[in-house]
């Protein structure tokens, strides 16, 4: 019975995660590159801002679970708070990181995680050119290392 439940439980969450990941990327598809670049450039600066501050590459998501299996309670808190906070640039790149982090985890949300990674590659020739003019902006260069690059296991085509 409770092993029932928990199978039922655990298919819903994963249809909810499933249906945010599908909304979000078609919103993201139905942008411009430009826009695009901009929310990269937000994904890399907070994937590197995590990788200095807690020693986790989101780049390397399974090692990421790994080390921290915890890892998307924690980036759905920090997702939370930044949207609490108003902050929706940063949001969107927290969000990216979490739909990856997500798609690591469920093999069935994995092929929404190419996709993901598929309209944010879209980016990949203006990110430098939005990273600065978001210096421009605020003062501050985000770091954007491994700018260009997919996460391992979400190269949009599969090899």
């Amino acid at each position: 019975m409770f092993k029932w439940l928990k199978s039922k439980t655990h298919a819903g969450f994963v249809g909810v995660q499933e249906r945010e990941m599908r909304d979000w990327i078609k919103n993201l598809s139905a942008l411009d590159s430009e826009e695009v670049a901009g929310i990269l450039v937000m994904a890399m600066s907070f994937r590197n801002i995590l990788r200095q501050t807690n020693n986790i590459d989101l780049m390397l998501p399974f090692l990421a679970i790994n080390q921290e299996p915890t890892i998307a309670i924690m980036l759905n808190r920090q997702l939370q708070e930044l949207q609490k906070e108003k902050l929706f640039s940063i949001a969107s790149g927290a969000i990216v990181w979490l739909f990856t982090i997500r798609a690591a985890f469920e093999p069935s949300l994995r092929d929404l995680g190419r996709q993901l990674w598929r309209e944010l590659a879209r980016g990949f020739l203006k990110a430098n050119e939005s990273a600065e003019g978001l210096f421009e902006l605020t003062g501050e260069m985000p770091d954007i290392t491994d700018i260009g690059r997919f996460p391992d296991g979400f190269t949009p085509d599969r090899l």
